[in-house]
């Protein structure tokens, strides 16, 4: 835990992140490598949205130059598609792949955010409903980077953080 503070949380306690440099890391092991099929998620309560192009990270697979194997994020003004969003995002087969929710999300608000890959679709559920879905037959590429909370590896030039609170990770 690197700077992260445990507060009052939507189940129990969370974690704070101050949106300048707390995150949690997790050690890689075998079992973060996962290729056939997965669900990820936890709750969020997003007290600043990223500047634009950058991402809030929640749950990443990611660090320094690598863009990871799977993360779940929100992003304000993606400069390739014009998004705003939560994004689920997976390498299957050596290509990476987003989908996006079709809500923005509002600030100080509770969601409950899962990506599930099956080895056939990748899906988005927010708040138990399943929001986006889309087709993607493979397998999910490995990495041996740490598992990230609240931090991730940005466009090749610095990290983001997360700013505000996280609850009840689960993998």
């Amino acid at each position: 835990i690197n700077g992260a503070v445990q507060v009052d949380g939507k189940i129990g306690k969370a974690m704070e992140f101050d949106g300048v440099n707390d995150h949690i890391e997790v050690q890689n092991s075998k079992n973060l490598n996962i290729t056939n099929e997965i669900t990820f998620g936890a709750w969020v309560n997003i007290n600043e949205f990223a500047v634009t192009d950058h991402d809030s990270p929640f749950i990443t697979k990611a660090n320094g130059a690598n863009w990871g194997v799977w993360n779940l994020v929100h992003k304000v003004g993606d400069l390739s598609s014009g998004k705003t969003g939560f994004r689920f995002e997976m390498v299957i087969n050596g290509v990476r792949n987003r989908i996006w929710s079709s809500m923005t999300g509002e600030k100080h608000r509770w969601y409950y955010l899962i990506g599930t890959f099956d080895g056939n679709e990748m899906c988005l559920y927010v708040d138990g409903i399943e929001n986006n879905c889309t087709s993607y037959l493979g397998s999910i590429d490995t990495n041996e980077l740490n598992l990230q909370i609240g931090k991730q590896w940005w466009n090749g030039v610095t990290d983001s953080f997360f700013n505000r609170s996280i609850d009840d990770v689960m993998i």
